[in-house]
């Protein structure tokens, strides 16, 4: 590892530190367990303070790069990531983002639907059988386990459904709804009881899959996601007095073991993100100084950091520093949770990792809106695209990811629905990692030409409002990459 040091802007030395962390153990070919050593010996290594070293471990341990494991034998260790830890960033960064229940649902319906049609080519004897044994158990549980057999069933449907950031979105999403109706007022016997009447639709989609009939799996996805809407807008006045601690201490698990009753951090952060959401409080209100935080949520100095400190990597709240020192409300940045992701798909993907089929299928649902979108929207995100297609890049495989990435964000800023834009960035983000590209170099020119035409055509097809014109563009934009890129020809 090199050396440690301060960099311009607003990037700490601690998340450098991780940063570092991250690079080695990717370098090092991601070896779960092995032990990198102690807090005072790593931060020896990197030429930091243990203070600073303790923050970067803590930065790290949440983007599931290790363990700090405690005791005489104890040390750093390498972890593999957990999804519940990616999937609580991402469903946090949605719900300070003030996401709507259409939004969500028309999310949820779109890679639900997905993952349906997905299961169904990719289903095996194992896959079925594992389906078939938790649809079975589903109906026949007591009332009080219906709203964890919707988590478990949903589960399965996204496991079998083979595409992994597939799993960690739509999963997010789950978690995301639950919570939005605990801040509209909602009880966990609400929650049970709502449970109950959906928990029959996802028997239903499970069955479906088993009988690979995807308008089956599609109507049951659109059931429960119409019964789902119902009881959010029930919801629409409900109390909002206290924090809904209890509710969100089954939904949301901040820490890799199972606990009795969640860190006190853990308890303050969503305290905080509580009052965050319901308060509504703009950019750059003052919450408190850490001793006013410390004094009003009974709490020591390291638990008020601990507690603030996944706010501030989502960019929710700012610590300041100096005179006016204190808490401050901060505009959401979803540059830590693209990070978590990227880091969680690199390990679980074996390098193979940008996720093609998601991204399209996003991007097509996205051009099919446009296409029926009024006249002036559409004509701006085809200049837009004729903008795009007019750029000078280089032609080398670099220039070639930066295409991707830039035609990905491009389409975002083009989408109505927040969660969909927020996911396509994501996605967006991630071919710019390690993603393989075995084209040779001296075809790198021809297939950015050929995505840029491309984008041309979409753009073309915008502006008559052809959407199969513009879905085939789109298509084609991928059969180009997918060639590129040797994506493997997966069936679904």
């Amino acid at each position: 590892m090199s050396t440690a040091t301060a960099v311009p802007g607003d990037l700490r030395l601690a998340q450098q530190v991780a940063m570092h962390l991250e690079e080695d153990i990717i370098a090092r070919g991601w070896p779960v367990g092995e032990l990198l050593g102690t807090e005072a010996s790593l931060a020896a290594a990197q030429g930091v303070s243990r203070w600073v070293m303790r923050e970067a471990l803590a930065i790290a341990e949440q983007d599931g790069l290790v363990e700090i494991r405690r005791g005489r034998l104890g040390g750093i260790a390498v972890s593999a990531p957990v999804l519940t830890v990616v999937g609580s960033a991402v469903r946090r960064f949605l719900s300070l983002s003030r996401i709507s229940a259409a939004e969500l649902y028309a999310a949820r319906a779109l890679l639900e639907g997905f993952a349906a049609r997905l299961a169904i080519a990719r289903r095996d004897r194992a896959s079925s059988a594992a389906l078939a044994e938790l649809a079975a158990r589903a109906a026949s549980s007591p009332p009080d386990q219906h709203p964890a057999m919707l988590f478990l069933v949903l589960r399965e449907v996204l496991r079998s459904a083979g595409n992994v950031s597939l799993e960690v979105l739509a999963y997010a999403l789950s978690q995301a709804t639950v919570e939005l109706a605990l801040l509209r007022g909602a009880d966990e016997p609400a929650l049970a009881a709502a449970a109950s009447v959906q928990l029959p639709e996802r028997v239903a989609l499970v069955e479906a899959i088993l009988a690979a009939d995807s308008a089956r799996a599609e109507a049951a996805i659109a059931r429960y996601c119409a019964s789902g809407s119902a009881f959010l807008a029930g919801l629409a006045g409900g109390s909002r007095g206290a924090a809904p601690l209890a509710g969100l201490r089954h939904l949301v698990q901040d820490s890799r073991h199972t606990r009795a009753r969640p860190k006190l951090s853990a308890q303050i952060a969503w305290q905080i993100e509580y009052d965050l959401i319901t308060n509504d409080w703009p950019a750059g209100h003052f919450l408190g100084s850490e001793a006013d935080l410390m004094a009003s949520y009974r709490a020591s100095r390291s638990v008020i950091r601990e507690a603030i400190r996944p706010l501030e990597r989502l960019g929710v709240v700012e610590m300041f520093r100096g005179q006016g020192s204190g808490l401050r409300v901060g505009t959401p940045n979803p540059a830590a949770v693209v990070r978590s992701l990227v880091l969680y798909l690199n390990y679980f993907k074996d390098g193979d990792f940008v996720d093609y089929e998601l991204r399209r299928e996003i991007e097509r649902h996205l051009v099919a809106a446009l296409v029926t979108a009024d006249g002036q929207r559409r004509r701006t995100v085809a200049t837009a695209l004729g903008d795009f297609a007019s750029r000078r890049y280089r032609p080398t495989l670099t220039s070639l990811r930066q295409v991707v990435h830039d035609l990905g964000q491009l389409l975002a800023t083009a989408a109505d629905n927040r969660i969909l834009a927020f996911f396509l960035r994501i996605l967006a983000a991630t071919v710019l990692r390690d993603s393989p590209c075995t084209l040779p170099a001296r075809d790198a020119g021809a297939a950015i030409a050929a995505v840029q035409q491309r984008a041309t055509d979409l753009g073309d097809a915008l502006t008559r409002g052809d959407g199969a014109a513009a879905g085939a563009a789109v298509d084609h934009i991928w059969a180009t990459l997918r060639d590129a890129y040797q994506v493997p020809r997966r069936q679904g």
